[in-house]
C-alpha cells in the first residue's frame, strides 16, 4: 500500500498531463513533462521517490527500439550523423561558451553549461518520433543516429570536464582511457550478442512460453544497462546497444 499510493498519484498526474496536451494539440510528452513539474512541486517527497521507475521505462524503451534496428540499418546514417553531430556539438558549445562568459560566468562554468546545452535528450526525441510514426523514415534514422553519437560524446565530456578544474591536468591519458572503455564494452557486447545471447534467446523461445521470453528480454535489457554503467556508459545507451546487437544476430526473432 505504501508503494501503490505514490505510484497511483503519479499515474493520475500523467493522465491529466496527457489530456491537457491533447486539448492543446501538443505532443503527449509535453503534457507528461508539465504534469511532472507541477505535481512534483506539490506532492510529498515519498511520492517523488517512485519516479525512479522512469529509469526502467527509459531502459526498456531504448531496448525495444534497438531490437527494431540493426547495425546494417544504422550504418546507412552513421557517416552523416557522426560528421553532423560533431560539428553541431562544437559549434553550439563554442557559441554558448562565449555568450555565457559575456554574462559573467567563469570559464569552467561556461564550458560545463555549454557542453550540456550542446546535447539533446535521446529519450524525448525518440518518443516524439515514435508517436509520429517517423522512426522508419530517412530523417528519423538520421536523427536517431545523430542522437547516438551525442550519447557517446558524453563519455569523453564527462572525463574531461572534472579534469579541467584541476591544476596541471593532462587530458590525453584520461580521454584515451574513456574511449578505450567505450570501445571495449561495445566489442564485448557485439561478441556476446553475436555468439551467446541470441542462441540463448532462441532456445528460450523454442519453449513456446511468452512469459519466459518476455522475462528473458527484460533481464537482458536491464542486465546490459547495469553492466555498461561500470564502464562509464549510460544504462539507456547500454540497453539500446543490447537491442541492436540482438537485432543484428542470426537468431533474431521476428
Amino acid at each position: 500500500m505504501v508503494f501503490a499510493l505514490p505510484l497511483f498519484l503519479l499515474i493520475v498526474a500523467a493522465v491529466f498531463g496527457g489530456i491537457l496536451a491533447r486539448i492543446l494539440k501538443l505532443p503527449m510528452l509535453v503534457g507528461y513533462i508539465l504534469a511532472g513539474l507541477i505535481f512534483g512541486a506539490i506532492l510529498p517527497s515519498g511520492v517523488k521517490d517512485v519516479a525512479r521507475l522512469s529509469e526502467i521505462g527509459t531502459i526498456l524503451l531504448l531496448f525495444s527500439i534497438g531490437v527494431e534496428l540493426s547495425f546494417s540499418r544504422l550504418s546507412k546514417f552513421l557517416k552523416v550523423a557522426i560528421t553532423g553531430s560533431l560539428i553541431q556539438i562544437i559549434l553550439v558549445a563554442s557559441i554558448l561558451y562565449f555568450i555565457l562568459t559575456i554574462f559573467g560566468f567563469s570559464p569552467l562554468a561556461s564550458l560545463i553549461l555549454a557542453s550540456g546545452f550542446s546535447l539533446s535528450s535521446t529519450v524525448i526525441v525518440v518518443k516524439i518520433l515514435g508517436d509520429e510514426g517517423e522512426m522508419d523514415t530517412i530523417h528519423g534514422g538520421i536523427m536517431f543516429a545523430w542522437l547516438l553519437v551525442q550519447d557517446l560524446a558524453v563519455i569523453p565530456i564527462m572525463v574531461i570536464l572534472p579534469i579541467l578544474g584541476k591544476p596541471e591536468a593532462t587530458l590525453l591519458l584520461p580521454v584515451l582511457w574513456a574511449l578505450s572503455k567505450a570501445f571495449f564494452i561495445v566489442f564485448i557486447a557485439v561478441v556476446l550478442g553475436r555468439l551467446i545471447v541470441p542462441f540463448l534467446i532462441h532456445k528460450i523461445a523454442s519453449a513456446n512460453s511468452r512469459e519466459l521470453l518476455t522475462l528473458s528480454s527484460v533481464a537482458l535489457a536491464l542486465g546490459t544497462a547495469v553492466a555498461t554503467t561500470f564502464f562509464g556508459i549510460g544504462p539507456a545507451l547500454g540497453a539500446f546497444l543490447a537491442g541492436v546487437v540482438l537485432a543484428s544476430s542470426p537468431y533474431h526473432l521476428q
